[in-house]
């Protein structure tokens, strides 16, 4: 940690690093992680009214397609750098060019901050 910032928006930086989410309920807060689980509820036909599903998802907008990783590089005395992480082809044609920025929070490695933004936009894309 370089320098002084908001505390709630630095424990969500430290909360993104085990793919996290800082959630406030009331006056506490909790953290979300995003991880398996059990089953919470199997759908059949049996409780399906209708016979029809309700499907919901996000904007084309929101699905982003390109992602800018800022993260901390050792050989630039930790100073911040980006690096730039495309989808795959498909996704490009599908959604358009979309862009967007994250920062890697205590990443010091380009290769890490490569899989995290792949990391990123697969779940984007993909969930």
């Amino acid at each position: 940690i370089m320098a002084q910032d908001d505390p709630i928006k630095l424990c969500q930086y430290i909360a993104g690093t085990f793919r996290s989410t800082l959630v406030q309920v009331g006056k506490l807060f909790a953290v979300s992680q995003d991880r398996p689980r059990s089953i919470a509820r199997v759908i059949t036909s049996a409780n399906v009214i209708g016979g029809k599903f309700d499907y919901s998802g996000t904007d084309l907008q929101q699905r982003h397609t390109v992602v800018n990783v800022t993260w901390q590089n050792p050989a630039q005395q930790y100073r911040p750098d980006v690096v730039t992480v495309e989808a795959d082809e498909a996704a490009l044609i599908r959604y358009g060019w979309n862009q967007t920025d994250v920062t890697a929070f205590g990443c010091t490695s380009e290769g890490q901050a490569t899989r995290f933004g792949k990391w990123f936009l697969e779940t984007q894309l993909n969930q």
